[in-house]
């Protein structure tokens, strides 16, 4: 009955609100939640009225992510807490990309640009051997990032610093090959999940074009010797091309379903590995 009941308070931020419903109880009781769902919720009622606490909070929205404070990504399970940008499955995609490119062109120095939980950063890292360099202009951000940066065991392999852009290593620009990041490119003036609405605006809104981030990064450095991946949304396309045309080449990726998700920018003293690069994404490349 308590379950039938979390499932209806959840419906109306949820698609699967009696998955969501197990997932609170299993996190409350410390119970698995196939026990849960045979048996019903255990007869405490302190921990009962916690249960229902938190299944209100979700229903106004509140991340999932942000109670349980963890996050799955790329089969790893990083910590999370409110204040820091909660990384999406989507973004899997853009670190498979990622990891081809450092797989198959030999690239040793990564940088992640707002890494947020360090997410990115530390797959990249995790699943190569390669090193990065992550930035976050967020003190709350770097914190969680070095976090996780722990629980994942890549101290050697991930440093994180605060700071915008690659100000923090800005003695290593020479040294780096690939930038990637998910950056803020939501334009002002877009609408928004209530959801999203709990996480740090400066992660998410860019202005009023949506393209202020990739103008003020590609302004501020010199890439001409640099491959540079980022996500974006799918109307800003035009906008990149125009930005980065006269500095290299772009390619625009699609994710999985179908959508201009990302852009691989290729400096102009990279070009030479344009051919390897169209081999090695001809399935995504728009």
């Amino acid at each position: 009955m308590n379950l039938e009941r979390a499932k209806d308070i959840l419906k109306k931020v949820s698609d699967v609100p009696m998955l969501e419903a197990l997932i609170l109880a299993s996190f409350v009781f410390d119970e698995p939640k196939e026990k849960i769902l045979i048996h019903g919720l255990p007869k405490d009622e302190k921990l009962i009225r916690r249960f229902f606490e938190l299944v209100h909070k979700r229903s106004k929205g509140y991340p999932l992510q942000y109670i349980l404070k963890k996050v799955e990504f790329m089969g790893y399970e990083f910590y999370i807490e409110e204040g820091v940008f909660i990384p999406r499955s989507v973004t899997e995609e853009l670190v498979e990309i990622a990891i081809d490119l450092v797989r198959n062109l030999g690239l040793s120095l990564v940088a992640d640009i707002g890494t947020g939980s360090g997410a990115i950063a530390i797959s990249v890292a995790k699943m190569t051997g390669v090193k990065v360099l992550a930035t976050d202009i967020s003190e709350k951000a770097v914190k969680v990032a070095r976090i996780n940066i722990s629980k994942m065991k890549v101290q050697d392999l991930v440093t994180v610093e605060k700071g915008e852009f690659l100000e923090p290593f800005l003695d290593r620009l020479d040294e780096i090959d690939l930038v990637v990041s998910n950056p803020p490119y939501v334009r002002r003036s877009d609408e928004v999940s209530n959801e999203v609405l709990y996480e740090p605006e400066e992660a998410i809104f860019s202005g009023r074009t949506g393209l202020e981030f990739y103008e003020e990064f590609f302004k501020r450095y010199d890439l001409s010797n640099k491959l540079v991946l980022m996500e974006m949304d799918e109307s800003e396309w035009g906008g990149i091309r125009k930005l980065t045309e006269d500095r290299g080449k772009s390619l625009f990726l699609r994710d999985l379903s179908g959508n201009k998700r990302f852009f691989l920018f290729l400096g102009k003293g990279t070009l030479n590995l344009l051919e390897r690069v169209i081999q090695l994404l001809s399935s995504r490349i728009d």
